[in-house]
């Protein structure tokens, strides 16, 4: 369904090119093919047949960036599922501490604002470097720039979406994090459980609350 935030990029896109009637071209369109998927009504084999999905190949970095020669990927932001709060700041900050005392991080941040969720970016975190500092992102290709550097990662941290579903098309281990599904369909989860299981690798969508949890089930293992 077009939302109003959707009416707003129109109607800024169109004052700005100076158009009078545009076609829009809306990703509606696409989920209205995939409606029986997103419905339950279809399973995952149909939506492999309807699609071909397949593993995604090492990307293209932009001229000029370098990057560590290990790293982990990371991109914590703020949505519906995973809102802007004293706690889920605290748990973000803890997870890229953790994660940057053994590996680099490479944070996926952008210098743009095209949607509706911010980047959670603290610049103090010894071992994590800002993707925005490392490279120019021009705006046209700003996913794009986002997901050289993540299939050339060792793996992804942050918050559970769509960057973080990809990251399982790279055959990469995923960790994300959400407070609530919040109307988010579970069938996206589905799709990347049932690809990390097909490619052998690991994802990973942690319900905040679930953590304490996991902490006493889990106590001081490693891998």
């Amino acid at each position: 369904r077009v939302t109003g935030f959707d009416r707003g990029i129109i109607r800024d896109v169109t004052a700005t090119l100076g158009l009078s009637r545009p076609l829009v071209l809306h990703p509606a369109w696409m989920h209205q093919v995939l409606y029986p998927y997103f419905t339950a009504q279809r399973g995952l084999q149909w939506l492999n047949d309807q699609m071909g999905l397949s593993m995604l190949p090492d990307l293209p970095l932009p001229e000029g960036l370098v990057l560590p020669e290990k790293f982990v990927a990371a991109k914590f932001y703020w949505r519906t599922t995973f809102p802007r709060h004293e706690h889920t700041m605290a748990l973000a900050r803890a997870v890229l501490t953790q994660v940057a005392a053994v590996q680099p991080v490479v944070m996926l941040n952008q210098p743009h604002h095209v949607d509706d969720h911010s980047d959670f970016a603290p610049k103090d975190i010894p071992g994590v470097q800002y993707l925005s500092d490392l490279t120019t992102i021009p705006l046209e290709n700003d996913i794009g720039v986002q997901l050289a550097v993540l299939s050339r990662s060792m793996g992804f941290a942050g918050t559970y979406g769509g960057l973080g579903q990809t990251a399982t098309f790279f055959k990469k281990p995923t960790v994300t994090f959400y407070t609530d599904l919040n109307g988010a369909s579970i069938v996206h989860k589905h799709l990347s459980d049932w690809i990390a299981v097909s490619s052998g690798t690991s994802f990973h969508a942690i319900k905040t609350t679930d953590i304490g949890l996991l902490s006493h089930v889990l106590p001081g293992i490693t891998g």
